[in-house]
């Protein structure tokens, strides 16, 4: 059965595409929920409009404009620092992160929807992180470095050491 997809599916695909899905798939899932619709004429084309608009709304641009900031963000290096621990951040880096990050870099304020992220980043390394906007995409390189942190120094923990004989006398005779 054929369908207009409604909302970008991860494993099928972008809003406003047409598939080809199984009918249970459809009339038991997706259009109950609300992210498919039968692939009528009218449907479609209901669809490419409503992708048209929110590409408008989405990045607040038209098409050209996009392409433009597409082509100035591509290729930039981004560095952002982090608390770690091995390897491993105390929490994660997320879209508004990098969108922040980029904002920053390119003084191109860029909606965290445009940022394409299987999953937040929980390690430091360096990852390659695609915006993309239907048809347009752009490709951002992104290193997670470590804090570091001024080591506090340990406080030496003093053993105590047994008293002598005449020491204890003169601690009971006060008593």
């Amino acid at each position: 059965m054929e369908i207009v997809l409604l909302k970008t599916i991860k494993t099928l695909g972008r809003s406003g595409e047409v598939k080809e899905v199984k009918k249970g798939y459809a009339l038991n899932f997706l259009i109950p929920y609300g992210w498919a619709l039968p692939a009528t004429k009218g449907f479609v084309k209901e669809a490419q409009n409503r992708t048209k608009k929110i590409i408008k709304e989405t990045a607040g641009l038209d098409v050209e404009a996009l392409k433009t900031i597409f082509a100035a963000i591509s290729g930039v290096k981004l560095t952002i620092i982090a608390k770690a621990k091995n390897g491993k951040l105390f929490g994660s880096i997320k879209k508004s992160d990098i969108a922040e990050a980029i904002a920053d870099k390119t003084r191109e304020n860029i909606d965290e929807k445009l940022i394409v992220l299987e999953e937040p980043i929980k390690k430091t390394g360096d990852y390659e992180i695609t915006l993309a906007m239907q048809d347009l995409s752009a490709h951002v390189l992104l290193t997670v470095k470590e804090e570091e942190s001024v080591k506090k120094p340990v406080k030496k923990v003093l053993k105590k050491t047994p008293m002598k004989k005449t020491q204890a006398k003169a601690k009971k005779s006060k008593k």
